[in-house]
């Protein structure tokens, strides 16, 4: 289905966040996920590594700024597309991962460290007498 497209991996950052603004104020939180995958085949370790560039929209990357330091681990998930373009320097084809993130776990971080995602007071429970059973 052409319409569904969600990606999701769980890495590391490269490097810290770089968090820019455009003319308009607007936030644009850019980072690179590595993620590394090893395997064996017929006796043979093997790797296979990902990168990945990653740039979160919003109010959401500026509340995750602060969080997002190098080697910090994380599950992204996004929308994801490979940009190609020709080098105007050299003349040779491009390629990057691109994913526009729209959900981010902070691995190893409390609730409250994010303070936008604390747990919520859970709803009151009654006492089971309006209960059918």
């Amino acid at each position: 289905m052409s319409d569904v497209q969600k990606w999701i991996c769980e890495g590391r950052l490269m490097e810290d966040a770089v968090l820019k603004y455009t003319a308009t104020q607007y936030p644009i939180l850019n980072f690179t996920l590595h993620s590394k995958r090893s395997y064996e085949v017929k006796g043979v370790t093997r790797e296979e590594n990902l990168t990945a560039d990653c740039t979160v929209l919003g109010e959401l990357g500026q509340k995750l700024a602060p969080q997002m330091k190098a080697s910090v681990k994380l599950i992204v998930g996004g929308k994801w597309k490979l940009n190609e373009w020709t080098d105007q320097k050299t003349g040779q084809p491009r390629k990057r991962h691109v994913v526009t993130v729209d959900e981010v776990d902070v691995l190893g971080t409390t609730v409250l460290q994010i303070p936008e995602m604390r747990a919520q007071e859970p709803a009151p429970m009654d006492d089971g007498s309006s209960m059918p059973f």
